[in-house]
């Protein structure tokens, strides 16, 4: 049995079984719609997050970019570090990571290398009302910082 050869102890049965859930909830969805689900929450956080001053945003999608744009947007709220924006944010219920994110060679290369940044990647569950929310959220942290 192959498994057994690179898993030793008991499998995991119901992680096995989500797994197959998993894929077929996204076989029924269609991998384009959840995609382009997603893209669209992305572009609609880029929109709102740009209104707000305190805001900054290092990457978003465009029209150039829509096909190669992977929906993750990374953000900072000025004058906090991306931990304590993140920790905020999930104060609020919004969970996100804060931090390097595993690359910090990205990020020495977006000059975000000291504090990281505040990452954003919704899913096929979140929805606009969703992000309206957060948006609203962002804008009353951002406006309580100096």
């Amino acid at each position: 049995f192959m498994p057994d050869r690179f898993e030793s102890g008991t499998i995991n049965t119901a992680a096995v079984i989500a797994l197959g859930a998993g894929v077929e909830f996204v076989k029924s969805k269609g991998t384009e719609a959840v995609y382009n689900h997603e893209i669209r929450l992305c572009e609609r956080f880029c929109e709102g997050a740009k209104r707000l001053e305190k805001i900054r945003l290092y990457n978003e999608i465009t029209p150039e970019n829509h096909d190669l744009f992977s929906p993750v947007v990374s953000f900072n709220i000025e004058g906090l570090n991306s931990v304590e924006g993140a920790d905020i944010l999930s104060s609020h219920g919004f969970y996100m990571r804060g931090g390097l994110h595993c690359a910090p060679l990205a990020h020495k290369k977006i000059n975000t290398i000291d504090g990281g940044t505040i990452r954003f990647s919704p899913s096929v569950f979140n929805n606009e009302k969703e992000v309206s929310l957060l948006l609203r959220t962002l804008s009353d942290i951002s406006s309580k910082q100096t």
